[in-house]
């Protein structure tokens, strides 16, 4: 939680393990599932140069308003994990932590994503998408999905 403090303190280097590591395939672990997400979530002002630039002014505002650290690739690769992670039907070990796991999520898309309004929409389609007439398991979780938000 050292990024909460520090946003810099997250090497754009480190972003594509830190994925890998934090959006297993498997998914086992809630816990590091939602710390990934909250990592990039605090670090998205440094990753994305969109930083306290804004609260900067005079010679220092120059300085402070630096381009992405995070390369384009490696920012859509991270937006792309969260849209999975968050269209993904979690395993029964997951299950009871995931509305945590999915806010975070949520956050992390909206701090690093320019338009998080069509993610959050492709998401929304997708999990509507996948909730078929009868399957009333993945419409329960749909909506306690959507009751966070």
């Amino acid at each position: 939680m050292l990024t909460a403090a520090q946003p810099s303190a997250l090497a754009a280097s480190y972003v594509p393990v830190l994925l890998e590591v934090g959006f297993a395939a498997d998914l086992l672990d809630a816990w590091v599932a939602r710390h990934t997400c909250l990592t990039l979530k605090n670090a998205a002002s440094h990753l994305t140069g969109s930083g306290s630039a804004a609260l900067t002014t005079g010679p220092a505002a120059a300085s402070t308003a630096s381009s992405p650290v995070l390369s384009p690739e490696v920012q859509q690769s991270a937006l792309s994990a969260l849209v999975r992670l968050l269209v993904a039907t979690p395993s029964a070990a997951v299950a009871p932590n995931w509305p945590s796991v999915a806010e975070s999520a949520v956050a992390a898309l909206y701090a690093l994503s320019d338009q998080p309004q069509e993610l959050m929409a492709a998401v929304l389609d997708e999990m509507f998408r996948r909730c078929a007439p009868g399957n009333i398991h993945k419409m329960h979780r749909l909506l306690m999905f959507l009751a966070f938000f």
